[in-house]
Formats: structure tokens, C-alpha cells, sequence
């Protein structure tokens, strides 16, 4: 292990340089965005600030599986944001409040 490490190719540089950059996009509160095929792919970061809450949730890999991630509860306004894959490789990212 120190070899490799002398050598520049200690476990965490060897790592990094086989991960691609994770591509970041917000959705505004209230909207629906309909990124096009092609502009994310899967796993790239969705983001939405609403009500004082942050959302974010990975896109994912099958049209059969939207994500979802929101916070509900007593005495609060309920907020949901959901990123779903389309067939033609689109993907739909919807912030809003429950109502």
C-alpha cells in the first residue's frame, strides 16, 4: 500500500479520478421543469428550496420509478418534490406544496 501511494495511487486519488462529476439543477418552488433527453443523466442531482425546506433527489434509472422525497407533519405546510424519468429519456422534476 505505501508503494502505491508513493506512486500516486493511493486508494482515494485512484477513486476520484473514476467518479464523473454529478451535474446539479434547481427546480423553482411551485413549477414543474422538463429537463430534455440527454441534458441529465442517471443519479445527477434535482434540487428545489420551498417553504425553508431543501429537496433533493437523484434522477433515476427507470421510467417505472419516480423519486420522491418531501416533509409533512402537524402545524406545517406539506412540501414534495418529484423527479421521474420519462421513456424518451426525459426527465420531469415537480416542486410544490401538498394541498
Amino acid at each position: 500500500m505505501a508503494t502505491l501511494e508513493r506512486l500516486g495511487m493511493g486508494p482515494d486519488s485512484v477513486l476520484r479520478d473514476h467518479l464523473l462529476p454529478r451535474r446539479h439543477e434547481e427546480v423553482l418552488a411551485g413549477t414543474t421543469h422538463v429537463f430534455a433527453a440527454g441534458e441529465l443523466d442517471v443519479a445527477d442531482l434535482v434540487s428545489c428550496d420551498i417553504h425553508g425546506h431543501h429537496l433533493e433527489a437523484g434522477v433515476p434509472s427507470s421510467a417505472e420509478q419516480p423519486a420522491t422525497i418531501g416533509y409533512n407533519g402537524a402545524n406545517i405546510v406539506g412540501v414534495t418534490m418529484t423527479v421521474e424519468r420519462h421513456q424518451d429519456g426525459s426527465v420531469e422534476a415537480d416542486c410544490h406544496t401538498e394541498s
